[in-house]
This record gives C-alpha cells, structure tokens and sequence, in this order.
C-alpha cells in the first residue's frame, strides 16, 4: 500500500485516500456497514504494511456508530477472511491486519436474491390485534394493543423501526419461560412506548437496541421481567446499566446478572 500523504487545496482530499479492494466493497456476505469499517481500517493501515490499531472509540466516531456495533461489525470480515483481529488487553488497542495475501476466501458479488429482499423489506406496516374495541382503530398512538405475532427471524434481518423493536421487546415477554407456559400475551401502550424507543433510536442503531433487549431478557433480575405493568419501564430506566452490561458481553467480559 502507498502512503495516504497529499498535498493539495482539494477539501476532500486533505484528509488522504484509501486502497481498498473492490471485491470486497461488493460482497454481499459482509453487509454495508462492516464494509464501511474494513475501509476506515484500511485508511489507518495505508502506508503501515497493512496493520493498524485504533481504539473502539476512534473507529465508532468514524463510522458513526457505536463500540457494540463495530464490534459486531468485525465479525464478518474475519469470517470472510479479510481481516485479522488480535485483542490488546491490559488497556491496548486490538491490532488489526488487512488480509489481501494468499486467500482462498471465496467472495460473493452476485446480486440479492428474491428471499432476501422479501426479508429486508420494511415498508409494509406490521399487523395489530387490538384488544378495545372502544379504541380509535386508525391512531395506534392512542391504543393499548396486544402485540401481533410476528417471525422473529425476519424481525432479525429486516430495517428495524421503533414500531417494529417494541413488538419484538413484547415477542421476547412472551417467549419467556413462564409467559410462555401460561400462554401469556403481552399489551403494548402504543404512545408511551413508541415515544421512549424513538429517544432510544435517537442515539442507537436498531442493532443496539436489540442487543439491549436481548441483555434485559437473559441478565436482568426476573422481577422485573415478571411484573408486565411495569417492564417496558424497567427496561427504558435502567438502559445505561444495560448499555454497560452488553459492551462487557461484546468484549468477552463479565456475564453476571445485571
């Protein structure tokens, strides 16, 4: 790689440039925003023989994201082969190795199937089964609703919008032992909750907020997952101790309860 240095009156150029390989721009396996990563690290490792090593905090600013997500975005390029991640440890930064020697990675550029754009559509408003019929049926914001049965595969893949994190917080009550048992159905207060996961998306990607569900589910205390009343709030008050918890977990850290 070629050193990034330029001198020139050009703005957008004053900050260098990047080789990055095409190919790897346009493999589908490892989504846009892992391949917005492996160009950032690119950029850092031009002129160092293709190694560099900035912070979680650096790399989050560059791509605008946070430290959870770009953990989790290293994951397919070092499945793919693209990258080499080693951990600093003892307050270091991870040291990351760009692959483009002697791989046997095969990489796919095809286009997007058919199944896979039915999975990532997100235009199509979710189904709801309302459970007053005295509640005006075209405001969801003034309606206590029960959550629609959705397929939470898809719910996984698919752009994820505030309506759509509150059904799956409800589909994961519901998944739960002993909701589940007894055949439990979760209600949904359209306006409170819609308002606090849009302030959650304000300052989080979708991905974050699932990841943070997910941790509430799995570490928190079962009385606060027990109690329907009052679990959503639980949830939405206690979300700094949950963001620490699940970048412990990111990290390989502690996997205590919260």
């Amino acid at each position: 790689m070629t050193k990034n240095v330029y001198t020139t009156d050009n703005e957008l150029l004053k900050h260098g440039l990047a080789s990055v390989p095409v190919a790897v721009l346009k493999d589908k396996r490892i989504g846009h925003l892992s391949a917005r990563l492996y160009a950032v690290l690119c950029s850092y490792a031009w002129g160092k023989k293709e190694v560099c090593n900035p912070g979680l905090s650096k790399l989050s600013k560059d791509i605008g994201a946070s430290v959870r997500t770009v953990i989790r975005a290293l994951g397919p390029l070092k499945e793919a082969g693209y990258l080499d991640v080693k951990k600093g440890g003892d307050g270091k930064t991870n040291t990351y190795t760009i692959l483009t020697k002697n791989r046997s990675a095969k990489i796919d550029t095809s286009e997007v199937s058919e199944v896979t754009k039915t999975a990532f559509r997100h235009d199509k408003p979710s189904h709801i089964e309302y459970n007053n019929e005295k509640n005006n049926k075209d405001n969801p914001a003034q309606q206590e609703a029960v959550a629609p049965d959705l397929d939470l595969e898809v719910l996984n893949t698919k752009k994820r919008t505030s309506k759509d994190l509150v059904i799956y917080f409800a589909r994961c009550w519901e998944t739960y032992k002993p909701h589940k048992d007894a055949g439990a159905r979760f209600t949904i207060c359209w306006g409170k909750y819609l308002t606090s996961m849009s302030r959650l998306l304000a300052t989080d990607t979708p991905d974050d907020i699932k990841d943070l569900i997910d941790v509430f589910f799995t570490k928190s205390n079962k009385a606060w997952i027990l109690h329907q009343p009052k679990t959503f709030e639980l949830f939405y008050s206690k979300i700094n101790l949950l963001k620490a918890e699940a970048l412990s977990i990111a990290e390989g850290g502690n996997n205590g309860k919260v």
